[in-house]
């Protein structure tokens, strides 16, 4: 078996574009997925840090989870950041996006200003949930100051055991 990443390649994180009437231009979130796959896109990826997850509400983020999800149709992976502040937030947005079609999440830890310790309850809490690969955002200049290395010390902070393999887990994949 190989520790390299199931998937690969070049994944666009889509622009999300807006029309005259400030709603989400669905239109144009199509557009632009069938120009990426066109153009060879091995992947998908919407919502990122920089770009919009944290500046859309909820229901625009589902929205455009919804189109894109729709507009791929399963011909490439399409992969989905969640940035919800909360545990139950996280895993209600990563399952509606495996329903969409997401075949991985990335997870964005919580605000910063919490011990690692709590990152990593967190994140283990919401992969454990989850029925699908996972990821985790360790971008300090994108992760709200965060920047999750887990340590074998703080993996055994988990409280269930497959929370620790889970988070031993993520610790060890390349992150985004």
């Amino acid at each position: 078996m190989s520790d390299r990443p199931r998937f690969s390649g070049v994944y666009p994180i889509l622009y999300t574009f807006y029309d005259a009437q400030g709603g989400i231009d669905e239109a144009s979130m199509r557009l632009q997925v069938e120009r990426c796959i066109a153009a060879g896109a091995h992947g998908i990826a919407v919502l990122g840090l920089v770009t919009e997850v944290h500046k859309l509400d909820v229901e625009e983020r589902r929205q455009v989870v919804d189109v894109v999800g729709a507009a791929i149709a399963g011909r490439v992976p399409f992969a989905v950041t969640v940035g919800e502040p909360s545990i139950p937030g996280q895993i209600a947005f990563a399952r509606h996006a495996q329903a969409a079609g997401a075949a991985w999440v990335i997870l964005q830890p919580p605000a910063k200003g919490h011990a690692e310790a709590e990152y990593v309850r967190f994140l283990g809490r919401v992969a454990d949930a989850l029925d699908q690969e996972v990821l985790r955002e360790r971008q300090p200049s994108c992760s709200r100051g965060t920047s999750i290395h887990p340590s074998p010390v703080s993996c055994r902070c988990v409280r269930y055991p497959a929370s620790r393999r889970r988070v031993a887990a993520l610790a060890k994949k390349p992150s985004i």
